[in-house]
């Protein structure tokens, strides 16, 4: 569980590199700030260089610092290790480049402005105990970590560059200076309790680079040093587990144990497979086995059998904890682990069971993380939206004393990145971690110490799991088969972590099943349509039974069954969850031989001989299935199965009171709908009128039923020398009604027209000026005195037009006369008297010569002029006068349809339509715009009457 968990520091960038906690749970945090404003309270020091070392003292709750300073001079320094004594004073470690770093007199002193710092603070960090400086005269050694024993004497190791490191008489030293060419070196450097002389300093390693990275010492005052090297000639001993690198050109992990004077190596050893390996922490056990921590690249790291495994196949990196013997000889186990990323551990502490804490920062995903951590998922995301650079996250993992498994591991990190760069355990094995964050949601308790800007110093102590009791109620759940939630309490102490482990799909718990401190868990239950069920939950490790009874649901299907009188054997099935059991029986003794299998049960219906139909019922699993039996098939009369339409027309459906019958209406014109039982009617009837005649079918009571519509509209020919031909039956076709008259001479032009106003159209010809009009419509002429008449309207040469000009209902006269050149002109008989009156002729100019004239009928109001032009090839063009004012305006309608040597047609092809519509003759096909979009398309009709050189005439023929 999470005791608590803070970050703090300044505007600048901050780091927790060192921690330590006394018997009171008071923690010591040393590192390294770039920050002006960085919190101090009972500071020993206010002023700061560019980056300064910083010592903070944390009280035990997390809530408050005791104390808070800087430490260094006007230049940089960082710290990087710190113990704390039983008194509360902390000795912090570093490396310092300043000068005027703060030194107190009669300490040590280095022989340049560099060098390793060694600072012993008072109690309330408001003081120096001692301050002082050791190394050589290079400027380049610098210190890893610091350990202090119980005598209060401080062991320091870390790596020496300088050739004049200071290494005491008898000291271990199995590095000498190389002038020429000189590698960091491991240097242990034991100070005395006053920090004013070096009790030892040992400098040893190969011919290669060599550095200290960790130290620990035992109650008999040896020094373990942990650390990395380059070189193929360490000083190992005789006997050591690894006696040689596993490669020449990588780096390797090495383990030492220097002897309490500092004068020998008990043992040293390689530790590393064939790529690159290091060390960057050390404990000792109460059995003085050596525990190192690191991180490591090889394939082949050396590993025991039984230990805990965990990385997944491309990791770059993993962590590694490796407990070897007190003399090291060999392992007492070695473990690896981590995430898909690199992983790198960066401390390691040994608590009294045995068990082993390591922490440090990860990568990637896959961690090993259980249910129920304080964080089981990183929150860490890439650093940059346009980079591929992810950040990290911190982590914290406890193996048990064998190394064989996890007592317990988490993330610990927000969402950007996050470092645990230290370790340290209290006496009860609670852990205690510091490093950075630059996370602005990393996780911070409620009531702890904070002072927060990205970049800073993150504090965390975690409570060990052994120290939390569970209280579960209730302890059992038995409940009912519908949906059900239910809550079940936990009582713990404040910061312990409990999860909720489900084994089975139908119990879920929808707020995750897991918490901190005193809580609950809410847990939702599927209704259960099977037999009784039962799970047991665990939660907080308790575990909880939970049963469900029974909840059974049966649906048969299908639901019900008619029949016809013949019977016959039959079956139905019953949809219920496996387990589920269920009877069947029947209340009708024509139904019977009832079987069961499986889920399917088969019943017998008899024939039925009498002449009503019946109904009867089985009951399977509490189910009601009826089963309806008829009589013989039905039959059907219908009659008329042929109607003309309009008006609507009665069509009869006769058959036996039982049985049911409809209509099907798949036609778009034709309206016919009933859905009825035994004898009855359907009306039969025709949505709108029709230009031309058409049919099309119905079905009623299963048989085709033929409805027949007039049309209204017929198409003419009139052919030299004076033969027409019209269409009466109103088809658009050569047919049996087609009529044919001889009116008129060579030469003539056709016109037709509702001369009267009576709704019949009869034909006449204009010759030279003079029109013949067949009044009396027999279709011959017969002479004024013989029912016909001759009117004089226009000049030889003029084109004849007809329209209702004033919408009065009559067709009247007109003629399109046209000069050589320029616009034509249209004079009509616009108040219908059949002879030019100067009074009341209307005269327009609209056309060019060569257009043909058309006149466009319009429902309830006069008709409107127009031309039809067509090019020496290709589409025509047809100009409508739609404003009505008789000259040309570019507002007036514009069509495309037809093609040059086309003769263009008028009418009213679609009665749904308003008006009259577009088309041509070619030839003997007429072409039509029916669907009236102005534009030819697949949509428009085809229909063939006449020969090519005839010219068409429209009309309502009767």
């Amino acid at each position: 569980m999470l005791g608590y968990s803070t970050v703090f520091g300044g505007s600048g960038s901050d780091t927790g590199q060192a921690i330590a906690v006394d018997a009171a749970g008071n923690v010591y945090i040393a590192g390294s700030t770039g920050s002006s404003n960085f919190p101090l309270l009972q500071q020993f020091q206010v002023a700061h260089g560019y980056t300064s070392a910083f010592v903070a003292k944390m009280n035990a709750a997390g809530t408050a610092l005791i104390y808070s300073t800087y430490l260094g001079g006007s230049n940089n320094e960082q710290a990087v290790g710190i113990a704390v004594d039983g008194s509360g004073s902390a000795y912090v470690t570093g490396s310092s480049s300043s000068s005027d770093f703060p030194l107190t007199p009669g300490t040590l002193r280095s022989s340049s402005s560099g060098g390793v710092f060694l600072t012993r603070l008072s109690p309330s960090g408001s003081s120096l105990l001692f301050s002082g400086k050791f190394g050589g005269s290079g400027n380049s050694d610098s210190p890893r970590a610091l350990a202090l024993d119980t005598a209060g004497n401080v062991y320091i190791t870390g790596s020496a560059q300088s050739q004049d490191f200071p290494v005491t008489p008898g000291a271990f030293n199995s590095a000498p200076l190389q002038p020429a060419y000189f590698y960091s070196k491991v240097f242990v450097s034991k100070v005395g309790p006053t920090g004013t002389a070096l009790l030892y300093s040992a400098r040893f390693g190969g011919g290669n680079a060599d550095s200290g990275a960790a130290i620990a010492v035992d109650t008999n005052g040896a020094a373990y040093v942990g650390g990395v090297t380059s070189s193929s000639d360490f000083p190992v001993t005789a006997g050591a587990f690894q006696s040689s690198p596993r490669s020449a050109y990588a780096q390797h992990g090495f383990v030492a144990k220097l002897s309490p004077a500092g004068d020998q190596l008990v043992f040293a050893t390689y530790l590393g497979g064939s790529s690159s390996d290091s060390i960057s922490g050390v404990a000792v056990d109460s059995a003085l086995n050596v525990v190192v921590a690191g991180n490591t690249s090889s394939s082949d790291f050396p590993l025991t059998a039984a230990a805990f495994r965990s990385l997944p196949v491309g990791s770059s990196t993993g962590v590694f904890v490796t407990k070897l013997r007190n003399d090291a000889t060999g392992l007492v186990f070695s473990s690896v682990f981590g995430g898909s990323g690199s992983n790198v551990a960066t401390g390691v502490a040994v608590d009294g069971s045995g068990s082993v804490t390591v922490a440090g920062y990860t990568s990637g995903n896959g961690f090993p993380v259980p249910i129920g951590a304080i964080q089981s998922v990183s929150a860490n995301r890439p650093l940059s939206p346009y980079c591929c650079s992810v950040g990290t996250a911190g982590f914290v993992s406890r193996l048990d004393s064998q190394g064989a498994s996890l007592v317990y591991s988490t993330y610990l990190s927000g969402s950007t990145s996050d470092a645990i760069d230290a370790l340290a355990l209290d006496a009860s094995g609670n852990a205690y971690v510091t490093g950075n964050t630059t996370s602005p949601d990393f996780p911070i308790t409620p009531g702890a110490y904070r002072s927060f800007s990205p970049g800073q110093v993150l504090l965390a102590k975690i409570v060990h799991p052994s120290n939390c009791t569970f209280t579960i109620a209730p302890t059992s759940l038995t409940l009912g088969s519908a949906y059900a939630a239910s809550t079940i309490s936990v009582t713990t102490q404040a910061g312990c972590n409990w999860a909720t482990a489900l084994p089975a799909t139908w119990i879920a718990a929808p707020s995750g099943g897991t918490g901190t401190g005193s809580g609950a868990v809410l847990l939702s239950i599927d209704q259960n349509l099977s037999v009784q069920r039962s799970a047991t939950l665990s939660i907080a490790g308790n575990s909880v039974p939970v049963t469900q009874t029974n909840g059974c649901i049966y649906a048969l299907a299908p639901a019900s069954q008619s029949f016809t009188a013949t019977g016959g054997s039959y079956s139905l099935s019953v949809q219920t969850a496996s387990g589920c059991t269920f009877t069947a029986s029947s209340n009708a003794a024509w139904l019977h031989n009832l079987s069961l299998s499986g889920n399917t049960v088969t019943y017998t219906v008899d024939a039925n001989s009498t002449a009503v139909s019946r109904s009867g019922t089985l009951t399977v699993a509490g189910q009601t299935f009826t089963v309806i039996q008829g009589i013989a098939p039905c039959s059907f009369v219908v009659a008329p199965t042929t109607v003309s339409v309009p008006p609507n027309q009665t069509v009869t459906v006769s058959t036996d009171p039982t049985c049911a019958w409809s209509t099907l209406d798949t036609s778009s014109w034709v309206s016919a709908y009933q859905s009825t039982v035994g004898t009855g009617t359907v009306n039969v009837g025709a949505y709108g009128t029709a230009a031309f005649a058409r049919s099309d079918t119905v079905i009623v009571a299963g048989q085709v039923v033929t409805a027949n519509q007039a049309g209204i509209l017929g198409l003419g020919i009139f052919r030299n020398p004076g033969i027409w031909a019209v269409d009466l039956s109103h088809k658009a076709a050569f047919d049996a009604g087609t009529r044919f008259y001889n009116f008129g001479l060579p030469g003539d032009q056709p016109v037709a027209g509702d001369w009267t106003g009576n709704g019949t159209t009869r034909i006449a010809v204009f010759r030279n000026g003079l029109w013949y009009v067949d009044l009396n419509g027999n279709g011959t002429w017969d002479g004024i005195n013989g029912g016909d008449a001759i009117y004089g309207f226009g000049l030889p040469g003029d084109i004849a037009v007809v329209g209702d000009w004033n919408g009065d209902g009559r067709t009247k006269l007109g003629v399109f006369r046209c000069p050589a050149s320029g616009v034509c002109t249209w004079i009509v008989d616009y108040a219908g008297k059949f002879v030019y009156d100067p009074a009341t002729a209307k005269s327009y100019s609209y056309g060019l010569p060569g257009d043909i004239p058309v006149a466009f009928s319009m429902t309830y109001f006069a008709a409107q002029i127009g031309v039809f032009r067509c090019p020496a090839q290709g589409v025509c063009t047809w100009l409508r006068n739609t404003s009505g004012n008789g000259t040309y305006n570019p507002s007036d309608a514009q069509y495309s349809f037809g093609l040059a040597g086309d003769l263009p047609v008028v009418g009213n092809w679609n009665p749904s339509s308003s008006g009259s519509q577009i088309g041509v003759f070619r030839n003997g096909v007429w072409i039509l715009d029916s669907n009236a979009n102005g534009v030819y398309d697949a949509s428009d009709m085809v229909a063939y009457f006449g020969l090519a050189g005839d010219r068409p005439v429209v009309g309502y023929w009767k």
